[in-house]
């Protein structure tokens, strides 16, 4: 082992008493010192950079110990903001989020069937887009993509729904906006997320599922996220369920993705509306082409049996593989997130249910499973979660 040298040592403190700051603010600067085991000297060092740099002010005075009050300080929330970018489905995500995780700014732009170059090309004019609407410091573009992803590189290795292999995403957009880019997959930047901005620091560990256009797991386990050998830990979508079922786009049969996910809900509810014409989806669109999701949504909270018995299927499937990983890890905390954490406790305990059946009793029942916190912004949220991590060491 090498020995730190100066520059690492202050780098490794500073970073220590900005996340004190930030996690106990307001906070005094003996304070600091107890709970950092640093010289009250030193700490008053570091924190006048803190302050220099804008991310820490002082703000009022602490109570009394029996001599002169303390000054607190306190971490500036929106000192800088942070770019945010969910690459997950259909719709290409931006934002700008502040360092509590707050979306300040956001913007949609539809894919509309781009793949290859052109889909890298509608990220670039994502950021863009986000860069001109933004009037403080940017830390960086914190990226979170479908597919499996070379975290440490930058790298999507491979996202089939963009036929994307080998893009250096993070290289691409560093060159064209000369900011620091993190690029990870979009459950794990999810889970992480949940992790940093909803949980508090109160679950330490868990498994995160997204169910959108695909299906995918992000784990993190005492604080730490499992990308695997190769990146592809979590990659439960392309789990064959089905040995002969429907032809999946990365070339087996039968996956995860082929029967549980927000395409394969609209393809069934369609079918049901063409069949069934005593089912409440009838009385929520003219026709077949023109049911979303919502409505779905709503004859499944008002008991639909054609509907409840769709979403039994795709909750029994994803159940039946969440019963594996509570198995294999132990976890006791399961967010569901994606487009599908829109059906609610009544689609959780469906997964529940099918848990039950198929995982040991005592690991079972020692498990919660709920919808993430923030189901409809925890995939943004992520890059930014990534961003404080890998950048202000906050995570």
């Amino acid at each position: 082992m090498k020995k730190a040298t100066h520059a690492q040592t202050r780098q490794h403190n500073l970073r220590l008493i900005l996340r004190l700051i930030y996690e106990y603010t307001p906070i005094s600067r003996a304070e600091i010192a107890r709970r950092s085991k640093l010289t009250p000297p030193t700490v008053s060092d570091l924190v006048e950079e803190l302050i220099a740099d804008g991310l820490v002010s002082e703000q009022g005075f602490g109570p009394s110990r029996g001599g002169k009050r303390p000054t607190l300080l306190a971490f500036n929330d929106t000192a800088s903001v942070m770019i945010g970018l969910d690459l997950s489905d259909e719709l290409f995500r931006g934002a700008l989020i502040d360092l509590r995780g707050r979306i300040l700014k956001q913007i949609v732009l539809p894919l509309e069937g781009r793949i290859g170059g052109a889909a890298v090309e509608l990220v670039k004019m994502l950021v863009r887009r986000l860069v001109s609407l933004s009037n403080r410091p940017l830390v960086g573009i914190g990226v979170a993509s479908q597919g499996v992803v070379d975290y440490h590189q930058g790298y999507v290795i491979q996202a089939v729904r963009l036929n994307w292999r080998h893009v250096p995403l993070k290289q691409i957009l560093e060159d064209d906006f000369g900011l620091p880019v993190v690029v990870a997959n979009d459950s794990d930047a999810a889970a992480l997320a949940e992790f940093a901005f909803c949980q508090k620091s109160q679950v330490r560990s868990l498994v995160l599922i997204k169910v959108g256009d695909g299906v995918s797991a992000g784990i993190l386990l005492d604080g730490k996220l499992q990308f695997g050998d190769s990146y592809g830990a979590g990659e439960i979508g392309h789990v064959v369920v089905e040995p002969e079922g429907e032809l999946c786009r990365c070339g087996h049969r039968g996956c995860l993705e082929t029967v549980a996910t927000r395409r394969v809900l609209l393809q069934q509810a369609r079918q049901i509306f063409n069949q069934r014409p005593d089912s409440l989806i009838v009385q929520r669109a003219a026709s077949a082409d023109q049911l979303t999701l919502e409505d779905v949504r709503f004859a499944f909270q008002q008991r639909d049996p054609y509907i409840t018995s769709i979403l039994e299927r795709i909750g029994g499937y994803l159940g039946h593989e969440l019963a594996a990983l509570v198995c294999l890890l132990n976890v006791h905390h399961i967010y569901i997130a994606g487009h599908l954490a829109a059906f609610g406790d009544g689609f959780v305990r469906i997964i529940r249910s099918k848990l039950n059946e198929h995982c040991l009793e005592t690991l079972a029942n020692q498990t919660l499973v709920e919808i993430c916190s923030r189901p409809e912004e925890i995939t943004l949220l992520g890059g930014a979660a990534f961003l404080l991590r890998e950048k202000l060491g906050l995570v």
